[in-house]
């Protein structure tokens, strides 16, 4: 879930969470979709992937696709006009930086790899190795569906609209089947923590998973089909599971407070945050925040002084007098 931005008092540098990440290439997912959203105003999938998915489909069938390397120069000037139109928030085309296929194909590989967790997560590798291979199709597809809708919303979207792609190429191209694809994207999207060996029978496990994701990655197929069911039911499990504690915790604690993310302002005028409501509580039992201290979560209207919320004070604590729910630069 993205965090509400607050009103900034001061120089947005000073501001330690909100950083602005003019490359693409090697930063965790959310963050990239978190900054794409403040700059291209859309987080549904990473700009890299629907920059290549553009570019590469009118070029489905070509030789080598995805097997062909590229010069590193090539690569490496291509990565800078991408990253350099991404941070002067300009529109990014590919065909207008004159890029080959093979190099499109390759940035698209470089962002895959230097990805810091793959898109099928660390978490669930032993898993998708575990799924089995031989006999019954449904029980395969039933065990990868159930695991793909485990990941994360943002890396599930990825991967489907990756797998998607994938698989169209399987279709036309007459080299680059599903087996030869998953021997090249395994190694990108399925691996161990590192600096975890890995064993011949498991790479070899993990290529014939992404081929099989490969081969039944086509949008509304079997594969996405229970995916999407299976998501459906962990949500609706969820929300029934974040009703009942929402409903306890109106019994103590307004919903606004229960859910807060709190920024404050720190001695060196620095904008600080998010943390929880025991986090900053902990804060004030440290001496890092004290009665006086700016505070803001989504809730409010703007700054206030720490001594104007009781209810978010450590008991003990310095109080100075209220004053007021006074409030400073509360626009944007």
């Amino acid at each position: 879930v993205l965090c509400a931005q607050p009103p900034f008092m001061g120089s947005r540098s000073n501001f330690r969470t909100f950083v602005s990440i003019n490359k693409i290439i090697g930063v965790e997912l959310e963050t990239q979709l978190r900054e794409q959203r403040a700059r291209l105003g859309t987080d549904t999938l990473p700009v890299i992937l629907q920059v290549a998915d553009t570019h590469l489909r009118s070029s489905l069938n070509s030789p080598g696709l995805f097997r062909q390397d590229v010069e590193a120069d090539e690569l490496k000037a291509l990565q800078k006009q991408v990253e350099s139109a991404y941070a002067d928030r300009r529109q990014i085309n590919l065909k207008s930086f004159h890029a080959s296929i093979h190099a499109a194909s390759n940035l698209l590989k470089l962002w895959l790899k230097q990805l810091p967790r793959p898109l099928l997560s660390f978490e669930l590798y032993p898993y998708f190795l575990k799924v089995p291979a031989e006999g019954d199709d449904e029980a395969t597809v039933s065990g990868l569906a159930d695991l793909l809708a485990r990941l994360p919303p943002a890396y599930g979207r990825s991967v489907e609209a990756l797998l998607a792609l994938l698989h169209d190429v399987t279709l036309q191209n007459t080299v680059m089947d599903a087996s030869e694809l998953g021997q090249v994207f395994a190694p990108l999207l399925l691996r161990p923590v590192p600096p975890a060996t890995t064993a011949p029978a498991d790479v070899a496990r993990a290529n014939w998973v992404v081929a099989y994701l490969i081969a039944r990655g086509n949008a509304g197929g079997p594969l996405a089909s229970a995916t999407q069911v299976n998501r459906d039911r962990r949500s609706t499990s969820v929300s029934n599971a974040a009703s009942v504690t929402q409903q306890m915790g109106q019994m103590s604690v307004s919903a606004g407070q229960q859910e807060a993310q709190w920024y404050y302002i720190d001695a060196q005028q620095n904008y600080v945050g998010p943390v929880n409501n025991d986090g900053l509580k902990q804060l004030q039992v440290h001496k890092y925040v004290t009665s006086e201290t700016y505070v803001w979560a989504q809730h409010l209207s703007g700054w206030v002084q720490l001594n104007t919320l009781p209810e978010m004070l450590v008991e003990g604590a310095a109080v100075a007098p209220p004053q007021g729910r006074e409030t400073r630069g509360a626009s944007a």
